[in-house]
């Protein structure tokens, strides 16, 4: 019998012989006190989604839990954590570059004393998201998604999204909220005109999805969306001229509500394209609702601590929220992971 074989049998007496029973532990405990996956994963989950730093977790666990756990076991859990769903991160990953339509959106991220860019690539099945050191076309192209992606790209007018080779979806909800500030400001009546036309298709849209339509008829298109959009673009291009003359430096500024009207003249068809195909949304909250809670997380501890921390917490965020997106339970698929199982091989990607 070797050492470790002496160091983890167990005796114990039979109740019914009165005989002698020896066992042995499993091989995987190697010391006086080893937590399980399950701890490693509630300390994982603890630190992520629930923003919860390394020394709050080491208070928690040690005083409603009784685990004489350290700050430094603490911190190697988590690694621990993210070497384990890295696999399947790369799964969620590659699932994103194939999709036939994805959001995008970024955020940005205090990593000590500096800023870094979260990107984050979804739809309804997947979530993957990254730390850049930049959040324009350069970050993008450090994320890997958009580089490779040839579907619909859902984002805002963020214009470093128009360098990549794809078919672009605007964000109609941004488009309402300058809509919005534009009449307040200025009390041009296009401007809210067309910020009621365009939440009424969405409205339209949905009563016929309910009433199990898939699109709009031409006459519909022609007459209720498309005719009063044209006016109400003439009427916002009548109150807002080109200005004369030249400013101190160049061109004088065309204005807000100019700017903002020649991008719908520009852009038609990416904002209305929901109107015409039904399984296009409307806005881009699914990527704003997947990259929230980086935005908590700082709310919270104010930075992260070093760039490896914030790429971490990008992975564990891309894991878990990607099983909450195919109803697995998190703590079920940390534990999985930390098993060494590999997530999300199989599974949606419309």
């Amino acid at each position: 019998m070797t050492t470790v074989e002496k160091h983890q049998a167990i005796k114990r007496t039979c109740p019914l012989s009165n005989g002698t029973i020896r066992g042995h532990l499993p091989v995987t405990v190697k010391s006086t006190i080893q937590y399980g996956p399950e701890t490693t994963a509630l300390v994982s989950v603890l630190n992520t989604l629930g923003a919860v730093s390394i020394d709050r977790i080491h208070d928690i666990l040690h005083g409603a839990c009784n685990l004489p756990i350290s700050t430094g076991t603490v911190y190697n859990m988590v690694k621990r954590a993210v070497s384990s769903v890295a696999p399947s991160v790369e799964v969620i990953k590659e699932k994103v570059k194939a999709l036939p339509l994805a959001h995008f959106d970024e955020t940005g991220v205090r990593v000590d004393k500096g800023l870094r860019w979260a990107h984050v690539a979804c739809n309804r099945d997947y979530a993957y998201i990254s730390v850049e050191k930049k959040r324009g076309y350069d970050g993008m192209v450090a994320s890997g998604i958009l580089p490779c992606f040839r579907g619909i790209a859902v984002h805002d007018f963020w214009r470093p999204y128009e360098g990549f080779d794809v078919n672009h979806v605007y964000c109609n909800a941004h488009l309402i909220r300058e809509l919005k500030g534009i009449h307040e400001n200025t009390g041009q009546e296009w401007a809210l005109k067309l910020r009621k036309l365009l939440v009424w298709a969405q409205h339209k849209k949905k009563a016929f999805i309910v009433a199990g339509k898939d699109r709009f008829s031409p006459y519909c298109c022609r007459y209720r969306i498309d005719k009063p959009f044209d006016e109400l673009l003439a009427s916002g291009l009548a109150q807002n001229p080109l200005p004369i003359g030249k400013g101190t430096r160049g061109r004088p500024k065309k204005g807000k509500a100019r700017n903002l009207r020649e991008r719908f003249r520009d852009h038609k068809e990416e904002i209305l394209l929901y109107s015409r195909d039904f399984a296009i949304p409307f806005d881009n909250n699914e990527a704003e609702r997947n990259i929230r809670n980086f935005k908590a997380k700082l709310k919270i501890s104010g930075c992260f601590r070093t760039s490896e921390g914030a790429n971490d917490y990008a992975k564990i965020m891309s894991f878990l929220i990607t099983a909450k997106k195919h109803s697995i339970n998190i703590f079920e698929a940390m534990s999985m992971a930390l098993d060494g199982q590999i997530l999300f091989l199989a599974g949606a990607t419309e």
